[in-house]
């Protein structure tokens, strides 16, 4: 049976005589012989299809064997003469090549500009070449290197991109950091410009550190009262101290009040070491002796709301660190300033000024 099945299903013999009457006498046995023959036919014409493709491939490769031979020669026969070429260039006779002596040949002389486009090099490829190749920054390149390393930048297409970029980026790096030293030093130089007029400005208006410190004091210093103190504690009662900040010896105190929610102190002293840039602290506070006095809030009154006040303040400051909003009244006044708003005027400018340089020198740090 496996012969007769070998002999007319694989050999395709006798299959009338032999196939049609098992099939006609056993109709399932026609799923046998139907998938043999399938197998059979598929199997041969796999082989078929890979004999093909393996002879398509064979002169694939072959083909671009042969290709890249013709590349090759051509490019090699593009170096001797572009090199032959560099030699004629070199007018110095010194066994290197600039970037002018580049781009005048590659203008001037068609024999050396043809084999540098053969090597796929445009003319606004040559300086990025030359700043590759001349890694010193000596400004010149020996031209046997210079062929040696076009050729092989030319030859690795991906690698050429990396380069290419890498000098480009060089390039700007290099560019950035001229520009950035370049605007240091006019800064530099403007900050200077600007310490001297403001110098010379303190001495024409007689505004130096010292005489700042003389422009507003002595103060005057009122603490009328607060508001909205809730004070909770049974014993003592809140009273209220006014210093410079930072100078402890200009303190003043008012006396302990009874009223604990809003006390009226109706307090007048002086302060006689206020100085431009400093700042009044008023702090209110209960006294207890057993337990010792407790702070209730603080409130500050700078220079700059002064000189904005014409040398004095009047109205109410709120005080920290407290629950509900509570107010502390104060009135506060410099020396006599008459109608000069003009000094006043110069005054902040020059404290302007002598600032400016600070604050562009803070800027640029980072930079």
């Amino acid at each position: 049976s496996n012969l007769t099945l070998l002999q007319h299903l694989i050999a395709g013999d006798s299959w009338g005589q032999v196939s049609n009457p098992i099939i006609e006498a056993r109709p399932y046995t026609i799923v046998i012989f139907v998938a043999v023959l399938a197998t059979v036919n598929l199997g041969l014409m796999n082989l078929i299809l890979a004999t093909i493709v393996e002879v398509a491939d064979n002169a694939r490769l072959s083909d671009v064997e042969r290709t890249i031979n013709e590349k090759k020669e051509e490019f090699e026969k593009a170096k001797k003469k572009l090199f032959e070429m560099c030699e004629s260039l070199d007018e110095d006779c010194s066994g290197t090549l600039t970037q002018e002596e580049l781009l005048k040949g590659y203008q001037t002389n068609p024999d050396f500009a043809k084999p540098m486009q053969t090597l796929d090099v445009q003319e606004s490829d040559l300086e990025v070449v030359f700043n590759v190749l001349d890694g010193d920054r000596s400004g010149s390149i020996d031209y046997v290197e210079f062929v040696e390393q076009l050729h092989k930048m030319k030859s690795q297409d991906d690698h050429t991109m990396l380069v290419f970029i890498k000098a480009y980026l060089q390039e700007v790096r290099l560019n950035v950091s001229d520009q950035m030293h370049l605007m240091q030093e006019c800064v530099q130089k403007d900050l200077k410009e600007l310490l001297l007029a403001t110098r010379s400005l303190d001495m024409q208006i007689g505004t130096t550190s010292d005489c700042a410190r003389d422009a507003i004091r002595p103060l005057q210093v009122g603490i009328e009262g607060a508001t909205g103190l809730q004070n909770s504690f049974e014993k003592g009662g809140p009273y209220c101290v006014c210093e410079v900040v930072g100078k402890p010896l200009t303190k003043v105190q008012t006396s302990v009040s009874t009223d604990s929610e809003s006390p009226c102190w109706n307090f007048q002293n002086s302060i006689g070491e206020f100085a431009l840039g400093d700042k009044l602290m008023f702090s209110v506070w209960n006294q207890n002796f057993e337990q010792g006095d407790t702070l209730l809030g603080k409130a500050f009154l700078t220079s700059d709301q002064l000189v904005q006040g014409k040398g004095s303040f009047d109205g109410e400051l709120m005080l920290d660190a407290h629950e509900t909003e509570a107010l502390v009244r104060v009135k506060v006044e410099g020396p006599d300033v008459g109608d000069s708003d003009k000094s006043e005027d110069i005054i902040g400018m020059a404290g302007d000024l002598r600032r400016l340089p600070q604050q562009v020198a803070d800027e640029l740090a980072p930079l």
